[in-house]
């Protein structure tokens, strides 16, 4: 394969990958519409592959997935948006990182293709989760304001609103508690965004770190899981902390050694011995999370529904002769007209909800914290299982290998539950909060599948003995 040879290729992915993991961020605004450095990175090493011909590995399935969610996000949408930026505002969020972030999957598969690269690009993630969140520490100790880098930790623009952490959603109240305190954010502008990035990244890093037999790389990787625990409490982010416990839950029942068990246990304990001293913390992070609404989801996804069921005749309905009865609008002459783009749209995706899709705004008007009730609003129930389809093969080989090697683990095995949990950690949490939208989730969620299958492939003499 031309891409194992390639080795200028390689470098330039591992530093796309350093750069978008650090700096998510970096860049400008304009119009609403984020241009960052990592994007610009990534489409230059997508241009590189296609340049040099590298082959890619993408199945059958994923191929129908890549064209399906392409057509549905981006035809039907061109007649509804009005506009480029009205489009690129509703549509554009979503696209990117179920389609365009989706590349990154195969290329790290093509790219990823000996032990030593393997090794390479864990200690490259282990060395960025320790910048990120030492950077998040130090954001706590001397203020998010006085820490911002712009252009850098942040985009040019953002950087020079004055209250733009609390646009960002990251000032957190409680009630009976006078003070207010800023979520760590670090180079991701957002508390949740940041912690569930490193719920990803942190469960790969201590699985390195409990299986390696090199000092060194012990002591990286040991570094690197201790803080990115720690760190966690000060996110705010509850759904975070759901997702880290899942995460470790997984990790700690599929440790055979006991000392690794005792370890998992002990990083468990290190996050909660800095939540519990706090009370505001304390009643953020664990009182609060049992709030039976989930604190508004619930309403914003009926909200949401409603919105999109909504019949296009209703704010004219006047106009249309329409008859309203007990605040709900009869539509004689066009009721199946109706009736028909919203089977399509609950099908294919409200692009196809005809000129009710005009009513959109942007992409938030039809965001919801569920991952998945985001995803079945834009591209349907078609796009929610076929993403399902996609994601599910690729768990299914990862945990097949790791059931295969569960009583004799080495690097390779203890990398794969690493890479298992981090992705079964953010597919729970993202049914409470999953940012996908926002970069760059789909970027490391990708990314992080790849790595997954490379892990797979490279524990077998030959990696074609199995098609991964």
């Amino acid at each position: 394969m031309f891409a194992e040879n390639d080795s200028n290729l390689y470098r330039f992915f591992v530093v796309v990958a350093a750069f978008t993991l650090v700096f998510p961020k970096a860049g400008e605004t304009v119009n609403g519409i984020p241009f960052t450095a990592a994007n610009l990175l990534l489409g230059i090493l997508l241009l590189l592959i296609i340049f040099r011909r590298t082959k890619l590995d993408i199945p059958v399935t994923e191929r129908i997935y890549l064209l399906y969610t392409s057509l549905v996000l981006l035809v039907p949408w061109v007649f509804s948006a009005g506009d480029i930026v009205a489009y690129v505002k509703t549509v554009m969020p979503l696209f990117v990182s179920l389609a365009v972030y989706y590349w990154i999957k195969p290329v790290t598969q093509a790219l990823v293709s000996r032990k030593g690269r393997l090794d390479t690009l864990v200690r490259v993630m282990a060395v960025s989760v320790i910048v990120i969140v030492v950077f998040g520490f130090i954001q706590k100790l001397f203020g998010h304001y006085e820490t911002i880098i712009p252009g850098l930790t942040m985009s040019y623009s953002s950087a020079s609103i004055p209250d733009i952490f609390y646009q960002k959603k990251n000032l957190v109240g409680l009630p009976g508690f006078s003070e207010t305190i800023h979520k760590v954010t670090s180079t991701y502008q957002n508390g949740n965004l940041f912690g569930t990035v490193l719920v990803m990244l942190m469960f790969p890093v201590t699985a390195a770190f409990l299986h390696t037999r090199e000092r060194h790389d012990k002591l990286l990787y040991g570094i690197a899981a201790v803080i990115a625990f720690a760190i966690i409490p000060f996110t705010l982010a509850r759904s975070v902390l759901f997702g880290t416990l899942v995460g470790a839950g997984m990790l700690f029942l599929m440790q055979r050694d006991r000392r690794n068990k005792t370890i998992v246990v002990f990083l468990v304990l290190l996050m909660f011995a800095l939540i519990l001293p706090s009370p505001f913390i304390r009643t953020r992070m664990i009182i609060s999370f049992f709030d039976p609404t989930m604190n508004g989801r619930i309403e914003r996804m009926i909200s949401v529904s409603n919105f999109a069921s909504e019949p296009v005749a209703t704010s004219g309905a006047e106009e249309n002769n329409s008859i309203s009865e007990e605040g709900k609008v009869i539509e004689p002459n066009s009721g199946t007209g109706n009736t028909d783009s919203q089977w399509l749209s609950k099908i294919f995706g409200f692009g196809f909800a005809g000129a009710a899709a005009e009513k959109i705004g942007s992409f938030w008007d039809l965001y919801t914290e569920n991952m998945y009730f985001t995803s079945y609003i834009f591209t349907g129930l078609a796009g929610v299982l076929l993403f399902a389809a996609v994601i599910g093969r690729t768990l299914y080989i990862i945990f097949q290998y790791i059931r295969n090697e569960l009583t004799r683990m080495n690097f390779l095995s203890g990398l794969a539950v690493g890479i298992f949990c981090g992705l079964m950690a953010f597919l729970c949490q993202a049914f409470i909060e999953g940012p996908f939208s926002l970069p760059p989730t789909g970027f490391v969620f990708w990314f992080m599948a790849g790595l997954g299958h490379a892990a797979v492939g490279l524990a077998y003499e030959n990696n074609r003995a199995v098609r991964i």
